[in-house]
């Protein structure tokens, strides 16, 4: 009977949050909104509250599963050593400016493990927000990304650092779990080596069984929870277990597929995380401390962006992105949750403090959506505010002439935008560059064009590279709503300029369009046209029809007629 009960708490729950999530939906608000509301409410009406809270815990394990699997070694040693030391410098400042705040009102113990678990931000809702919003291909999403990473791998040493200043612990006996952990983590790794670098990609590339699906999506969910089981065996995060499982899969070319295949179950228990997250929530405590919470989360908010933004600034973005990133991470995150139950547990932290944290991160995590939602409009607001008539981009004009200025600029010069450079100098025509990474101007350079280094975000910026005098202008930016703001502020420059857009998804073709794009390029318009002429060339081939279609004599050379 109590599996049945608790089925029917689940089936109640997840009923509750589509219900809601379709109401924050209806209101151009976030499904996380409305998960977290459900739970709010589900929450009192819930007797096994515990058993489902450990279910939910699964969502973000596989989260980072499949956040793994996007992210391979190579894509992570990728990132640079200036996004893996934002991520230390964030979590360093963040810490070392609560501390003192902490240390007026708790004892050092508590005043350093709140500290700390205040500098992790949400990777749950970040992530989920970027996705829906179609920005993690940005700069703001790509730096944000990598420090989250970080944050999630700080949260493993955290945990195991709790044990020294718990007032259970004596003498040296908290180095006993410490050396085992440590040598179980060694041990892990080494299985899923073998596992994800060895067997598995060999099982997949055997004959025949990549053509069984249903053996395909056992082994996918295998391996997922079969790594989060793993890694909370030897007292790892099962989270980051997860995440180091998925990377080292992401080598094999069945990722994509692999992480398909888990969806649905990732999908389920990640929405009852979000609503076990809101079951937290006490609202009588809630309503009789709404002003304590509501004054620590604006602390918290202002000091976690300041923190963020500094830190950013060594990934070498502009003090506007850096803005932007740490308004997006100025949140608590759903692993502070996690640290501050076992700080509980040791006796580090006591229960009304935990109330505390509880309803801060709560009450943050409802306000994430929004940090990242309306990170990039709030930074220009806090640039103008604080820095005045002052840009907060960089302008060098590198040397290198052109022979023939031809009244072009490309805007992003990353491989489609060199595509359209090395074009137009067969035609003996050199674009202007204007390009925010070092590394793709220095490209731009070798390449004898004129480079406008800086952020075209910036109107500012835009005006000091005389915008008004080109005549076409291309926009070779990924991000959908970089593009929105680059229309924007060129055709307040120049009206009369023909602006030839590159628009990454069909759905935000018409949004361009209606800013003032004249010419766009769908992307996923000529993957389909380039996709349909490649298997027409495979199909013109002789006795291609047959095989695919089943005719034969003197209608096998062309293809069926639609009466056929």
């Amino acid at each position: 009977m109590e599996m049945w009960s608790m089925l029917a708490e689940i089936l109640f729950l997840v009923g509750l949050a589509f219900t809601f999530g379709t109401l924050a939906k209806r209101f151009k608000q976030s499904p996380i909104i409305g998960y977290l509301a459900a739970g709010a409410v589900a929450g009192p009406l819930l007797f096994n509250k515990d058993a489902v809270t450990g279910i939910a815990e699964l969502g973000v394990d596989l989260m980072l599963f499949s956040i793994g699997l996007e992210f391979s070694v190579n894509r992570l040693r990728a990132m640079g050593s200036r996004v893996l030391g934002a991520g230390i410098l964030q979590i360093l400042l963040t810490t070392l400016l609560f501390f003192p705040l902490m240390f007026l009102i708790f004892p050092f113990g508590r005043s350093l493990a709140l500290s700390v678990l205040i500098a992790f931000s949400s990777t749950a809702v970040v992530l989920r927000v970027l996705i829906e919003k179609t920005m993690l291909d940005s700069v703001r999403g790509r730096i944000a990304l990598g420090i989250l990473l970080v944050q999630d791998l700080a949260v493993v040493p955290f945990l195991l650092a709790l044990s020294l200043f718990s007032p259970t612990a004596e003498g040296t006996h908290f180095l006993i779990p410490v050396i085992r952990t440590l040598f179980g983590t060694a041990g892990l790794v080494l299985v899923f080596y073998i596992a994800f670098y060895q067997l598995i990609p060999k099982l997949l590339m055997a004959r025949g069984f990549f053509a069984e699906r249903e053996l395909v999506v056992l082994l996918a969910i295998l391996s997922a929870l079969g790594s989060i089981w793993g890694a909370h065996t030897i007292g790892l995060s099962p989270a980051l277990g997860a995440f180091i499982a998925g990377m080292l899969l992401g080598e094999s070319p069945f990722a994509s597929q692999i992480r398909a295949d888990i969806g649905s179950i990732r999908i389920l228990f990640l929405t009852l995380f979000f609503t076990s997250i809101g079951m937290l929530l006490d609202p009588g405590w809630m309503i009789s401390h709404i002003h304590l919470v509501v004054l620590s989360t604006m602390v918290i908010f202002f000091i976690k962006t300041t923190t963020a933004a500094g830190s950013a600034l060594l990934a070498n973005v502009t003090r506007r992105q850096a803005i932007g990133i740490g308004i997006t991470l100025a949140q608590i995150g759903e692993f502070s949750l996690v640290a501050a139950s076992v700080a509980t547990q040791n006796g580090i932290v006591d229960e009304e403090t935990m109330a505390l944290v509880v309803g801060v991160t709560v009450l943050s995590l409802f306000l994430a959506p929004y940090m990242v939602t309306y990170a990039e409009p709030i930074s220009r607001v806090m640039e103008r505010r604080f820095a005045g008539k002052r840009s907060f981009t960089q302008n060098e004009l590198l040397p290198g002439k052109p022979v023939r200025p031809c009244g072009i600029c490309i805007i992003g010069f990353g491989p489609a935008g060199r595509r359209v450079a090395e074009a137009l100098l067969k035609k003996n025509r050199h674009p202007e560059v204007i390009e925010l990474n070092p590394v793709s101007a220095r490209k731009a350079h070798d390449m004898k064009l004129i480079v406008h280094q800086g952020d075209a975000t910036s109107l500012e910026f835009l005006e000091h590279c005389n915008m008004g005098r080109f005549q076409i202008v291309v926009v070779a930016v990924p991000d959908p709503s970089t593009a929105q703001t680059l229309i924007r502020h060129v055709r307040t420059l120049s009206a009369d300029a023909i602006l030839v857009v590159r628009a990454r998804y069909a759905i935000s073709c018409r949004v361009l369009k209606a800013m003032g794009a004249d010419i766009l390029v769908n992307e996923e318009n000529l993957v389909g046209e380039k996709l349909a002429e490649s298997l027409l060339q495979l199909m013109e081939k002789d006795g291609m029809w047959e095989m695919a279609c089943g005719i034969s004599g003197s209608n096998a050379s062309e293809p069926p007629s639609s009466e056929d």
